[in-house]
């Protein structure tokens, strides 16, 4: 029969996370996963799952411009700015008769998306930049991050626990 003996286990199961920066990696991740999970089901119920997509690759963008401009100070902004330019650019090709709202999305996302892919490879080290850029570095997080993180997600939580019912009526109707 298979079986470890506790010290195994303990090395394998615990001992990596006793390191501080794995610690502030998990706490993030369960902040993110718990907030994730709750908007994620408003956003099911609305059938809006394309259109975060399409808002999640059009933003990347103005990460990049962000980063290259301010530093790590600036990606939040620079995300910020390509979100709102997204929108309204959706906006304006929907209401376009001949094109539909799919095709408007996917315009913005493949090509905004391949800006910021033209952009970030305008530099020297481009597969680091463009794998953090992407999917970021859990890693490095501090506590800084993840109180932003959690009053953030706390707003968030306390403005769907106010407004819940409206949005889930509003997702039938």
């Amino acid at each position: 029969a298979w079986w470890w003996p506790a010290d195994v286990l303990s090395g394998l199961l615990i001992d990596p996370f006793t390191s501080p920066f794995m610690q502030r990696a998990v706490v993030e991740a369960v902040l993110l996963g718990v907030l994730g999970g709750v908007v994620s089901v408003f956003v099911v119920l609305r059938r809006l799952a394309f259109v975060s997509d399409v808002l999640t690759h059009t933003v990347f963008p103005g990460v990049v411009i962000g980063f290259l401009v301010a530093g790590t100070d600036g990606i939040v902004w620079g995300a910020l700015a390509f979100a709102v330019l997204s929108v309204v650019l959706l906006t304006l090709l929907s209401a376009r008769p001949r094109v539909t709202e799919d095709a408007a999305m996917a315009i913005l996302l493949t090509g905004l998306f391949a800006v910021g892919v033209v952009l970030v490879s305008r530099r020297s080290s481009y597969t680091a930049d463009l794998t953090a850029f992407l999917f970021g570095r859990i890693l490095t997080v501090d506590t800084r991050q993840i109180v932003v993180t959690a009053v953030i997600g706390g707003l968030v939580l306390l403005t769907l626990a106010l407004l819940g019912k409206e949005l889930v009526l509003r997702a039938f109707d």
